[in-house]
């Protein structure tokens, strides 16, 4: 058997004899030689000088296969270098292939060269680069190429470039509750689909309300700090037997915009002297003053509140234990919220003006609008007024600032513009050094853990007070940290008066004096147009305003042009212009601004022996146009006279209070027509104001020697102009 195979293999390896070739196999370079031979057969005894195709006789080549690589197919040009296959060289002699080479173990050829195996099928698919790009194989076999896809194409994962519908497996909302799926070939969206009771669609995902929440930057949130801010430390005069302002507990009211039921969980991280919770029934530990909620603890606390649902639609307010922080120091003594669905949160200090003469609160800004950067605003320090003997009269009263960080290990940067009181034994400064006063232009360094708060405050001085003279404050104070951190400032208790009517004392009042606070908006969401409406007159009252530069080089104008601020440029960040008057006005700036607002004292309304006057000091954000809502939900303090809100809206535009509409007749032009504003009064509680365009609203009131005042709400996005 095995003869007649050899005979078969030896018959299939001759060739016809014509002028280019031998009986033997021999190449003579003939044109006509279709015979796949051998280069280099020098002997001309066919033998190959690599035995590649396994012939058992050397004498005689074996026959191959015509290859169909692309490399040899069809005539060649001298010289030439292919593949005849996977594994073989070959070149191209006289017009003709002919074998060069084996490749050897482990390679390939490929172009005409042995090489590592290819990786991939040059040409072939290798995935999608992007959704307008795919990757193929590189004519080496090794390399991959970008090729862009056609307008009209997506690139589709297994597939390549192909013309679809939509983008394969995305998902896109249909409503609040239900979305859909592109099939994934792109080729057409699927069937509608539920999202899971108690979550909601936002781009094309089911999130939790609170997840979906932080997705949109506003005032509404999930999680909120709170700060007891030092307050007054004397008594009111017409009530001594009550403790004095500081001794107050500070309350937050939790507004709930939707329709379900939120809870809500109030955490610390101090407890009483004999390692219990502070409860929020009672304002001291053990019935004593000087054991109120100082003793830090190692682990958060969750405050006993009994049952914090807040029902929809409704606010309700929870008072916090007595946890005032007091002087330049860093202390444990911020007090985290949380909640399970988006709620509007304020603090107010406290929340009853009732016999406490010192108050006011503040708009609290949820966890994820919190930014990194920001600029205080606050008003001069008094130092303490003693008699001729030395003895004190009234205590000194301080401008402040305290930072809440909101992660472990968060370093802050603080740069003070004035002298502010130095305590090193609870950490400022944190350098090892025991100065009496941080000095200005000087930047410290902190590092801060969750619940801890840095309260610093300028150094009173007794100080002539001659015209036109202002004394300094820690306005402009940049504070700067690595991380997100919640940044409340405003004054212990401060008297605000009109520099015109300090000169004629035997015509104006002074009185009274405030507490003053609000949390402050980082620099990364202010903007560069503010509209500015006085308050609802309360008699012949001018406001303050401090307007805050957030870069470097800010011209600000007005309209109508108010002297002392319009056409005045702002050197530096920080940098602030102080006016005070009983215009409405609209503000633009070249660069970002900050804008607050000082409500007089009260002694400021009325001439001595006129009517009696209302209201006292309080201190709101003005929030730059760019980031108004069209919808606020508000919560008045109780104890006040009367509540108003001023409502900025574009020109026409309706706006609604409780579903009830503010009549246009009551709208006045604001700078150049494009705005309107009106004061609406409302009663005590929770109010809706909504409109279809966004617009701008403050939240205040007024009652004897008091008064309170914050914005009613804002978008917090960033970097808007």
């Amino acid at each position: 058997m095995m003869r007649w195979i050899w005979i078969v293999v030896f018959v299939l390896g001759c060739s016809d004899d014509d002028a280019g070739g031998t009986a033997n196999g021999a190449d003579t370079g003939g044109k006509n030689d279709t015979t796949f031979g051998f280069a280099g057969d020098a002997a001309g005894d066919g033998v190959s000088p690599a035995d590649s195709f396994g012939a058992k006789d050397n004498n005689t080549p074996t026959d191959v296969v015509a290859s169909d690589d692309a490399d040899t197919a069809g005539t060649c040009a001298d010289g030439t270098i292919g593949c005849f296959s996977a594994t073989t060289l070959s070149v191209c002699v006289g017009g003709s292939w002919q074998f060069l080479q084996t490749c050897p173990q482990q390679t390939t050829c490929t172009a005409g060269k042995c090489g590592a195996a290819a990786d991939c099928e040059p040409g072939a698919f290798l995935g999608c680069e992007g959704l307008a790009s795919q990757w193929v194989c590189g004519a080496d076999g090794k390399s991959k190429t970008a090729e862009f896809c056609s307008p009209s194409e997506q690139c589709i994962a297994n597939t390549g470039c192909a013309v679809v519908n939509c983008t394969p497996s995305t998902k896109q909302c249909l409503s609040n509750t239900t979305y859909h799926t592109c099939q994934a070939d792109g080729s057409a969206w699927g069937s509608e689909e539920f999202c899971q009771p108690g979550t909601t669609c936002v781009g094309g995902q089911c999130l939790s309300l609170c997840e979906a929440d932080i997705k949109y930057n506003t005032n509404v949130g999930c999680e909120y700090w709170s700060v007891d801010l030092n307050n007054d430390p004397t008594h009111h005069p017409l009530f001594p037997e009550n403790p004095t302002p500081e001794m107050f507990p500070h309350s937050v009211v939790i507004s709930n915009p939707g329709t379900s039921d939120a809870m809500v969980t109030f955490t610390v991280h101090v407890s009483c002297a004999d390692g219990s919770p502070c409860s929020p029934t009672v304002s001291t530990c053990n019935g004593q003053q000087t054991t109120v909620c100082d003793t830090p603890t190692t682990k958060e606390v969750a405050l006993n509140m009994g049952d914090t649902t807040v029902v929809g639609g409704s606010s309700r307010e929870f008072k916090m234990p007595v946890m005032n922080v007091a002087g330049s120091g860093i202390t444990k003594k911020a007090i985290r919220i949380t909640s399970t669905l988006p709620v509007v949160a304020y603090q107010f200090n406290p929340f009853n003006s009732e016999n406490a003469a010192s108050n006011d609160g503040s708009l609290l800004l949820p966890h994820h609008v919190l930014g990194q950067e920001y600029y205080v605003v606050s008003l001069p320090s008094r130092a303490e007024i003693t008699d001729l003997g030395g003895n004190p009269i009234f205590p000194a009263n301080n401008g402040l600032f305290a930072v809440v960080p909101t992660q472990p290990n968060t370093t802050v940067l603080v740069t003070p513009t004035v002298e502010v009181i130095a305590n090193p034994a609870f950490g400022v400064p944190q350098d090892g050094t025991t100065p009496k006063t941080l000095t200005p232009g000087q930047t410290y360094s902190f590092t801060l853990q969750p619940y801890e708060v840095l309260n610093l405050e300028q150094l009173g001085k007794t100080e002539i007070i001659t015209p036109g003279k202002i004394p300094k404050d820690l306005t402009g104070t940049r504070v700067l940290a690595d991380k997100p951190v919640a940044v409340f400032s405003g004054h212990q208790v401060a008297g605000v008066q009109e520099q015109l009517k300090l000169q004629i004392t035997d015509v104006w009042d002074s009185c009274c004096t405030e507490h003053l606070e609000e949390q402050l908006m980082p620099v990364e969401t202010w903007g560069t147009v503010a509209l500015c409406v006085k308050s609802k007159p309360r008699g012949s009252e001018a406001d303050r305003w401090i307007i805050v530069a957030g870069a470097d080089g800010v011209l600000v104008n007005t309209e109508p042009p108010i002297d002392g601020i319009n056409g005045k440029i702002l050197a530096k960040a920080g940098d602030f212009l102080r006016v005070e008057t009983t215009d409405s006005f609209s503000l633009a700036a070249t660069g970002k601004i900050q804008v607050v607002q000082f409500l007089m004292s009260q002694g400021q309304t009325q001439p001595i022996g006129g009517a009696p006057g209302t209201g006292d000091p309080s201190m709101m954000i003005v929030p730059p146009s760019q980031q108004y809502r069209n919808e606020y939900v508000i919560r008045t303090a109780d104890g006040f006279g009367t509540n108003w809100i001023t409502v900025v809206r574009p020109a026409g535009v309706t706006v609604l209070v409780d579903g009830a509409a503010i009549a246009d007749s009551v709208f006045e032009n604001l700078g150049d027509g494009t705005w309107e504003y009106a004061y609406h009064q409302v009663s005590t509680g929770t109010h809706t104001v909504q409109s279809e365009q966004p617009f701008g609203l403050m939240v205040y009131g007024y009652g004897s020697v008091t008064a309170y005042g914050y914005p009613g709400g804002m978008l917090l996005e960033q970097e808007k102009n």
